[in-house]
């Protein structure tokens, strides 16, 4: 099972290799002064999966997660900070369509690309220590649909921020074991009346 802190450490992985410094990516809610910008915030909505069905085989299950990026760029004077902020929604929206050159793992395969990203497993990765995670993914997840706005602060002209909209979709194994081929009603005790038949 792909665990939700894998998803989005991978995430901030993948956003930190195109914004760069001084860019700061949190993973939890953050009040950002303007001294921290520029700064982002990833946001997970409910992860989602379908419902399973008891008299079918379960295959791989699919699951769907929302995310919601939102950028502060530094302020700037009020003629370049438009600029700016549109910039960086163009520059997302090329890192979704378009990925990243990240090289190949072991397998040969290219680590990114367009609507994929590299899933790696932070489970022995301290979050605080800056400790580097894994060299290679073990998955990747699909970006099944994304949208990137510039938003003006309507208080201050000089002030944006971009959102970055995904949703993100990945699989996994269903039953696996002896029994994988059966129907899963053959691999469970069925009760009738207060009774257990094997």
């Amino acid at each position: 099972m792909h665990d939700l802190d894998d998803v989005l450490r991978s995430v901030r992985r993948y956003l930190a290799a195109t914004l760069g410094e001084p860019w700061v990516i949190y993973l939890a809610r953050s009040d950002v002064a303007d001294d921290d910008r520029p700064a982002a915030l990833i946001d997970a909505g409910d992860l989602r999966a379908p419902a399973g069905r008891a008299t079918l085989h379960q295959g791989p299950v699919e699951h769907t997660l929302p995310l919601t990026v939102t950028c502060w760029p530094s302020p700037a004077p009020e003629t370049w900070a438009a600029h700016t902020a549109r910039g960086l929604a163009s520059q997302l929206n090329a890192l979704v369509v378009h990925g990243l050159d990240l090289g190949q793992d072991a397998n040969g395969r290219p680590v990114a690309g367009p609507y994929r990203i590299p899933l790696y497993d932070y489970s022995d990765v301290p979050v605080i220590g800056g400790t580097p995670g894994p060299a290679d993914p073990y998955d990747r997840l699909w970006v099944d649909s994304h949208s990137t706005r510039a938003f003006q602060d309507p208080g201050d002209p000089r002030r944006w921020n971009v959102v970055l909209e995904l949703t993100l979709s990945w699989e996994t194994p269903g039953r696996l074991g002896p029994e994988a081929d059966a129907p899963i009603t053959a691999a469970m005790p069925v009760t009738y009346r207060g009774r257990v038949n094997p």
